[in-house]
């Protein structure tokens, strides 16, 4: 239900004769000493009276005088028939029930300011014409329904109600707002363009323009003409009805003027505007598309948005100019529309609390020093300061399907069942969390590679204060853009082990829990699967690991079919695959021969993605050593993937052993990020075997098993411990004679 602020008793809009005495007043009689009825003014009838009482002299109306509705106590409804051209000099509806005006004819207003008092509703459905000016007073109210032509104005003195049908309902003259409270009302449920330009003569008015529901998309009205604000506050309401459209798409000028709005409505401001002293925004929603639409800026930072109590909408994609300072004197928000982006550097004061909402993104740039709480309701809100928190100090919550992204500094406490997504448009970044995060109540990190790499090209959330709370119903969720790819079988990077730092904890930050994401979305491939965890710098860590050894060991399938022995294993499908030998196992890999590409066999159908690759070799010296790879051109240890080697004894026994690479708990080649290495030199000494091993900084404190075989079958536990440096040197004592040929690092 629309609702209206009037400043007097009554609600007045009239054809005003500015004093009826100054014309004939003709009164309504059309039924003798007896109550007026409906019937038809002409001006041949004599229907009317000059008296203010009934009787039964009547005479015939003369045009361009001032006709009263009715003669005598009038309470009935009554319906004039017009049904060719008359003119006056204003009206008066004295019934206290309505008077309507129908027909084929039209009512003329002689010039000059004349008044329309609605004693009852007047609704106008024949064209007014002429040159005069409507002044509506008195408290019914006056319903323009036709295409009016009438030239001279529309003055609304405040406290009545106006409703307007079609585009013309003003005639072509202006709207003269001469008072508090009146209320321009769209009566139908078409959309219309009213063309009339307005007057403000006093500062201080207030008019309620209640545009309508919108139709397709369209606002309920538009007011195309001009809006030439005095000095001072002149203020715009609604409509109580929230889902209300109002535009004012003609420009709004005033060099010294301050536009307020209020109301639940939205008020659309679509022009090129040029008023100057700033937007107060009480309640409902101002709507913009452009930075001018909201006047003109100073050239110096200055107060030029409050927001008290309202939401300031962005109906397109656009940079607020940043001298346009913007203050929360109350609950406020600040709507980005579909699809859309708001773009602000400027600084947002108050001690007030500011809500997102909108689908679209709004990118804050500057240090703001709001005090109250962020909530961000719906769509993005991305921070991108890089000078101070770019959402106030106070804590931030994330409703659910709401996202926190950006490259700046968030100095407030994070949670909610919402999502973080650091980063912008232009790519991935590192978000700065300065008082927590707590996802563990259903929030989600939204996290998406950019680039096949570890180095860069991947979001992080910089941790530098406060707790790490994940766990719950958290969630990360997994995505690839870019020039990124999703895992894939026969992709080289993917099939390796890799890891991402996802959440970096320093300074005061913490995880007191050591918690870490409960669920992983979009996490399994064929090719491998991501899991996360929180290391002992509270740091978590995005782990893929492929689900097939990198390479397995190379092996006799016995002998070949043109003498020689066929060496085989199984990996993924489409590797350009080569072997190397050596007859000397210490010697750098570099240095080894190159035998040449191995042949690959798709094993599918039943093995989809996978085949197996072979090559025959025969090796003239014993031992010969054979090990394969990915690459054709040396030095071969530069290889991304890592390589098994088998050696030849007797032409007949392969052996595989290990080049200096990762071994996981079940033996098989893996590379980590900065693992585990048995480093070159190991050596013997006084009978026993010394081996050092590498581990990376974060797997320190871990703890480890040396664990050695004579046969890579049967795997026994030498030694245990835990990681205090790195590297770590191990000596084997019950090593005499070579009782252990193969060692490995095992960690949990």
């Amino acid at each position: 239900m629309r609702k209206f602020i009037l400043t007097s008793s009554c609600l007045i809009l009239s054809l005003l004769a500015r004093n009826a005495g100054a014309v004939t007043s003709y009164y309504w009689d059309n039924n003798g000493t007896s109550a007026a009825t409906s019937g038809t003014w002409d001006t041949t009838s004599t229907l009317w009276t000059t008296s203010t009482t009934l009787t039964a002299s009547t005479v015939a109306y003369i045009n361009g005088s001032f006709p009263r509705f009715s003669a005598g106590t009038a309470t009935t409804a009554l319906t004039i028939t017009v049904n060719s051209p008359v003119t006056c000099a204003g009206m008066y509806a004295q019934t206290s029930s309505a008077v309507t005006f129908s027909g084929t004819g039209s009512i003329g207003i002689v010039s000059g300011l004349q008044g329309f008092l609605c004693g009852g509703n007047i609704t106008c459905n024949v064209p007014l014409t002429g040159s005069g000016e409507i002044d509506q007073q008195v408290g019914g109210f006056l319903a323009l329904n036709a295409n009016n032509t009438y030239s001279g104005g529309t003055q609304v003195t405040g406290g009545q109600v106006t409703y307007y049908y079609n585009n013309n309902s003003f005639g072509t003259g202006p709207i003269i707002v001469a008072g508090s409270g009146q209320a321009l009302v769209n009566g139908g449920s078409a959309a219309l363009t009213i063309p009339n330009n307005f007057s403000f003569p006093t500062a201080g008015y207030q008019i309620n323009l209640a545009g309508g529901n919108s139709v397709a998309g369209a606002p309920g009205t538009t007011f195309s003409g001009n809006f030439p604000l005095p000095s001072g506050t002149t203020t715009i309401e609604t409509s109580s009805t929230a889902t209300e459209v109002t535009e004012i798409s003609g420009i709004v000028s005033g060099s010294m003027a301050t536009l307020t709005v209020s109301d639940a409505g939205t008020l659309i401001l679509g022009g090129n505007n040029t008023y100057a002293d700033g937007t107060v925004i009480l309640s409902g929603v101002v709507s913009v598309s452009a930075d001018n639409n909201l006047g003109t800026a100073s050239s110096t930072a200055n107060l030029n948005i409050t927001l008290s109590g309202g939401t300031l909408n962005a109906g397109n994609t656009f940079t607020l100019n940043p001298k346009r300072l913007i203050s929360l004197t109350a609950n406020s928000g600040i709507s980005v529309s579909t699809g859309k982006t708001l773009t602000y550097a400027g600084a947002i004061t108050g001690s007030a609390a500011l809500s997102k909402t909108g689908a679209g993104t709004l990118a804050l740039a500057g240090a703001n020093g709001y005090t109250g709480t962020t909530t961000i309701s719906s769509g993005t809100l991305e921070a991108d300061s890089q000078s101070g928190s770019s959402v106030g100090a106070n804590s931030v919550l994330l409703s659910p399907g709401a996202t926190l992204s950006g490259s700046g500094i968030v100095s407030g406490a994070v949670s909610g069942a919402g999502n973080v997504a650091p980063g912008t448009p232009a790519g991935p970044a590192t978000l700065t969390l300065g008082n927590g995060l707590n996802l563990s109540s259903g929030g989600t990190y939204v996290w998406s590679l950019s680039a096949n790499s570890t180095s860069g090209n991947f979001p992080v959330i910089s941790l530098i204060g406060g707790n790490l709370a994940l766990g719950g119903t958290s969630k990360l969720s997994i995505g690839f853009n870019g020039t990124a790819s999703a895992p894939a079988t026969n992709n080289p990077f993917w099939q390796t082990q890799e890891a991402w730092t996802v959440i970096s904890a320093s300074g005061s930050a913490g995880d007191t829990g050591m918690t870490q994401f409960t669920t992983l979305l979009n996490g399994s491939y064929a090719a491998g699967n991501f899991t996360n965890y929180v290391n002992g710098n509270g740091n978590i860590v995005l782990l893929y690991k492929p689900n097939f050894a990198v390479f397995d060991a190379l092996y006799d399938s016995g002998p070949g079919f043109f003498s020689g022995e066929n060496l085989i294993f199984t990996n993924f499908s489409g590797l350009a695959l080569f072997a190397w030998a050596s007859t000397n196992a210490s010697l750098s890999v570099s240095n080894w021969t190159l035998v040449g590409p191995m042949e690959e066999q798709p094993l599918a159908p039943e093995l989809p993605g996978y085949s197996r690759y072979s090559m025959n070799v025969v090796p003239t010296v014993s031992p010969t050593y054979y090990v394969a790879g990915n690459t054709n051109a040396g030095p071969y240890i530069y290889s991304p993937v890592p390589a098994s080697i088998l050696t030849t004894p007797d032409f007949s026994t392969f052996t595989v052993i290990n080049t200096n690479v990762a071994i996981t708990a079940s033996g098989v080649l893996a590379l980590q990020p900065a693992p585990p290495v048995i480093l070159p030199g190991s050596s013997y000494s006084s009978g026993q075997f010394q081996l050092q091993f590498s581990s990376a900084a974060y797997e320190l404190n871990y703890g480890f098993s040396i664990q050695g075989s004579t046969n890579l079958s049967t795997w026994t536990n030498i030694s245990s411990g835990t990681i205090s440096s790195s590297p770590m040197t191990f000596t084997d004592p019950a090593a005499t004679l070579y009782s252990n040929q193969f060692y490995r690092v095992v960690l949990p």
